[in-house]
């Protein structure tokens, strides 16, 4: 599918540039085209007026000195086949001169233009009773300047053609690999919820068929079946939950945010309504948070992002560890950092961190249980709506830290 959908932003990308392209280059030889024959017609005008400053039967009156180069000027007797011819200082056999005649006589042009062998000739051609006057200039250089400049365009044109590829191949790449990501992240999402949902809905499924084959026994005798049941139901509420916040998160546009808060209030009020947590562990927290900072924002996202990002720091800080919570402005952004001592993540994990449903090793975890791997997908998921960047580094057996940086 992605592939079809690669080639046809290739085949429309060149179309459409193949086509402005050449479109430009032709231009540019038309305009090239245009002024050769400008060139031409007013070299023979010349020419004619050099010619016209004579006595018509006096041709060796006539001023060389006001021809223009490569012209000449042929003088037929009509009646005994003689020529005459006055030219710049170029010299002309009788063979090709009665070449010249006889081709410009055999127009039916009084004024135009053709070629005798390898010449581009322009002529004018003026009779007087027996005698005929034909005024020429060879535009043979100008002429082969102009095929040169084709063949230079139709070379340009093919590698403009070659560059084009390479760059709509690379731009459909760029183009199809963010919707790509998005697909696998939507079917891997859906395998993984899947697969997540299955095992509490076989544990419901079984406890209700034992409560079901046994329909004497009292509630209290069958507590244990019901205990499960509602477990489970809370394991899927819990997976529905992190699932419609994780869509949330990806749907959220920033640009629809057009007031400002104060991100040092939400901060301090998520810390107070985590305070039972950080007592119950006899953690160490350690506050840093500057007051009155302001970001374009909704309280919603905020809240949760900063309530996802301490609640990991508790779930792998060991009882009463210390946890460090930051907050200031940093070149020209707001900087949120929370670090956590004790339990570190791998190198090698780092990378998958943000992933949907991915869990590092959870035995030094608290709540492992109720996990399913989404709550740092979804804060990476607020912050990029949010326009913001985040980031994650950890030193082995020491501490693991989370900064946010947010826009201003």
């Amino acid at each position: 599918m992605f592939k079809k959908l690669r080639k046809k932003i290739i085949i429309s990308n060149m179309v459409l540039f193949g086509v402005l392209v050449l479109a430009l280059l032709g231009a540019v030889y038309a305009l090239a085209y245009v002024r050769m024959s400008f060139q031409v017609d007013d070299s023979l005008e010349s020419s004619i007026m050099a010619a016209r400053s004579s006595s018509f039967l006096l041709p060796s009156s006539v001023e060389t000195d006001r021809l223009e180069p490569n012209s000449i000027i042929i003088f037929v007797d009509a009646t005994n086949e003689e020529i005459g011819y006055i030219s710049d200082e170029s010299y002309y056999s009788r063979d090709i001169l009665n070449e010249v005649v006889d081709g410009v006589m055999e127009q039916s042009k009084a004024q135009g233009k053709l070629k005798i062998g390898e010449n581009y000739l322009a002529y004018d051609l003026y009779r007087f009773y027996d005698v005929v006057r034909i005024v020429i200039y060879d535009y043979t250089l100008l002429q082969s300047s102009l095929t040169g400049l084709l063949f230079i365009l139709l070379g340009v044109y093919v590698l403009s053609l070659a560059t084009l590829f390479f760059v709509s191949r690379l731009y459909a790449d760029r183009a199809v690999k963010p919707i790509e990501n998005a697909f696998n992240k939507q079917r891997e999402l859906v395998a993984n919820a899947s697969h997540e949902l299955k095992t509490p809905i076989t544990v419901i499924t079984t406890s209700l068929s034992i409560i079901n084959s046994n329909p004497s026994e009292t509630v209290d005798y069958q507590k244990k079946w019901f205990n499960n049941i509602h477990t489970q139901t809370q394991r899927m509420s819990s997976l529905v939950s992190d699932m419609l916040d994780l869509a949330k998160a990806d749907n959220f546009n920033a640009q629809s945010l057009t007031s400002r808060i104060n991100v040092s209030d939400i901060l301090q009020g998520v810390l107070l309504s985590m305070e039972a947590s950080f007592f119950d562990n006899g953690f160490e927290i350690n506050e840093s948070i500057d007051a009155n900072l302001s970001i374009k924002a909704d309280t919603e996202s905020l809240e949760k992002l900063f309530y996802i990002l301490i609640d990991n720091a508790v779930k792998y800080t060991p009882p009463k560890g210390r946890i460090d919570i930051s907050l200031a402005p940093e070149r020209r952004k707001v900087r949120f950092s929370v670090r956590n001592y004790g339990v570190s993540i791998p190198q090698d994990k780092l990378p998958k961190i943000f992933d949907r449903f991915y869990r590092v090793e959870e035995s030094h975890t608290q709540g492992a249980a109720q996990s399913f791997g989404l709550g740092l997908a979804i804060a990476k998921s607020i912050v990029d709506g949010l326009g913001g960047s985040m980031n994650v580094s950890s030193s082995q057996n020491e501490y693991t830290e989370f900064n946010v940086f947010f826009k201003i």
